[in-house]
């Protein structure tokens, strides 16, 4: 059966990480839209005074008591009617030109690059999931090492992968990133490496060249957990619970209860098991292939001391940890119980 033909009305309702519809819904915009888009922002509830068809503004017949800041939202090229609008002095974005791709980089729906400062030192975190990623990136946040939120999430390689209808600009993109997430003078970037290998399937090779030469030239965090059978069992876990991380204390009795309902299947745990030992023999290659500068955590030490390894790594970076530091509280609460520790034993019995 031939695949169905994607289109920009169907790559929009696939973005669902983005937020689109909140978006849209939400802010004093217009939306100037062909007929399947109507459709779509009729579904999604959107107000039809907020709407106005194309046609309307290519013969001219838009009001000028519209918002100050249309979104041009066709199937066909964006280009051609932001000009005939910005003739009469409207400002535009393009939802595929410009909109996606500044909330794909993080980034605020107006967002210019021509303000942003340059980094005093640039830097990425690289590993697999369930490393302990996010408490990295929160702590090193907290030191003032920037700001490493994850960049290459699925949405990047969707709007990759659908390139045809997308006309995603990755060089583009990726200058954005790295402009607009600079703090403190410092870039940080995190990248996992199961998100990093989705998206490079759909990468041009000077593309795949562009993010090597800078894993090449900046420091690298290399996050590793040892033990694959807690690992495998952690991210099983996030996935029956749908959580994936306790961002307080108050977060622990919800979470406690959905542990009581975890079925103890094993399958999806051996699955991941083997993926991510294959996937860590890769990525630590990788690395090495590319003569990084590698600066090691190691998840075990990571959990019983996290501001020890915290600042051990940021020292290494060139930076160095605040006195208030050592003695704040940890960014976020682990994750681990006794189901856990149930499973893993019950999975290294399996794979035995």
């Amino acid at each position: 059966m031939p695949k169905e033909q994607m289109t920009r009305v169907k790559l929009t309702k696939a973005l669902t990480e983005l937020k689109l519809q909140n978006l849209l819904t939400s802010h004093p915009w217009g939306l100037i839209c062909d007929d399947a888009f109507q459709a779509l922002f009729k579904e999604w509830g959107i107000e039809s005074d907020k709407i106005i068809a194309v046609e309307d503004v290519e013969q001219g017949a838009f009001s000028k008591s519209f918002p100050k800041i249309l979104v041009v939202c066709t199937e066909r090229p964006e280009g051609p009617v932001q000009n005939l609008l910005r003739e009469q002095d409207v400002q535009t974005l393009g939802l595929f030109s410009q909109l996606i791709p500044r909330l794909a980089a993080g980034l605020p729906p107006r967002y210019n690059a021509r303000n942003a400062e340059s980094p005093n030192l640039e830097y990425a975190i690289m590993c697999l999931p369930r490393c302990g990623s996010t408490l990295v990136s929160r702590e090193l946040k907290l030191i003032g090492a920037g700001n490493p939120v994850e960049h290459f999430r699925g949405y990047v390689q969707d709007l990759l992968r659908e390139r045809e209808v997308s006309r995603f600009d990755f060089p583009r993109w990726w200058n954005m990133v790295r402009a607009g997430h600079i703090e403190n003078g410092v870039f940080g970037t995190k990248i996992i490496y199961d998100f990093w290998k989705m998206a490079e399937k759909f990468m041009e090779d000077d593309e795949i060249d562009e993010i090597v030469r800078f894993l090449r030239r900046v420091p690298v965090i290399y996050i590793e957990r040892a033990d694959k059978y807690s690992q495998a069992v952690s991210d099983a876990v996030a996935r029956q619970t749908g959580v994936w991380h306790l961002w307080s204390a108050n977060m622990k009795e919800a979470y406690a209860q959905k542990l009581e309902g975890l079925d103890g299947n094993l399958q999806d745990a051996v699955a991941s098991y083997k993926k991510f030992r294959r996937n860590e023999r890769e990525l630590s290659e990788f690395l090495e292939n590319i003569g990084s500068r590698v600066i090691k955590i190691e998840y075990e030490h990571l959990v019983v001391d996290p501001k020890l390894a915290i600042r051990s790594a940021a020292e290494q970076l060139g930076l160095e940890a605040p006195e208030s530091y050592m003695t704040s509280p940890v960014a976020l609460e682990p994750t681990t119980s006794e189901a856990h520790r149930m499973l893993r034993d019950r999975l290294k019995e399996e794979l035995r």
